[in-house]
């Protein structure tokens, strides 16, 4: 008697396991506003502009990707725009303004790039001139592992 109570207990947890008990789907937001705020994001290999935020984490949460904001506004085709790594590895550069430590050469590129030639890079590592600006990270680039 007692094995067919065991048995029975059993089959229902496996029954009620089955119907919701285990890994579930993430429920993703799909009612998003029809304001147009775009956004340029990008996961690391391709650009696409979202009309706004809402849609933007609609697309990554049921497509399950992960795109992020590079920059307001819709995406221009640009050859400055690429993904950085996390890796940091600081480079000095000097502008006719002071020097600038970035923390990554891919940064460097970036910016010198939108400035059209501005910076000049001097030596790889920190800038030793204490008055240097850091350039850690504008608010348009986003990394990528």
């Amino acid at each position: 008697m007692n094995s067919v109570y065991l048995s029975l207990i059993s089959f229902a947890l496996i029954i009620a396991s089955s119907f919701g008990g285990g890994p579930s789907m993430p429920s993703c937001k799909l009612a998003c506003t029809k304001e147009y705020f775009p956004l340029c994001a990008s996961d690391g290999e391709n650009l696409n502009t979202f009309s706004n935020e809402c849609e933007l984490e609609k697309f990554n949460c049921l497509n399950d990707k992960a795109f992020v904001v590079f920059e307001e506004g819709e995406c221009k085709r640009s050859e400055c725009m690429k993904a950085c790594s996390k890796q940091f590895l600081y480079v000095c550069a000097v502008k006719d303004d002071g020097q600038y430590t970035f923390n990554s050469h891919c940064i460097f590129d970036i910016m010198n790039c939108k400035e059209k030639g501005a910076y000049k890079l001097l030596h790889e590592g920190r800038c030793s001139d204490p008055n240097a600006t850091m350039f850690n990270k504008p608010n348009f680039i986003r990394f990528f592992e």
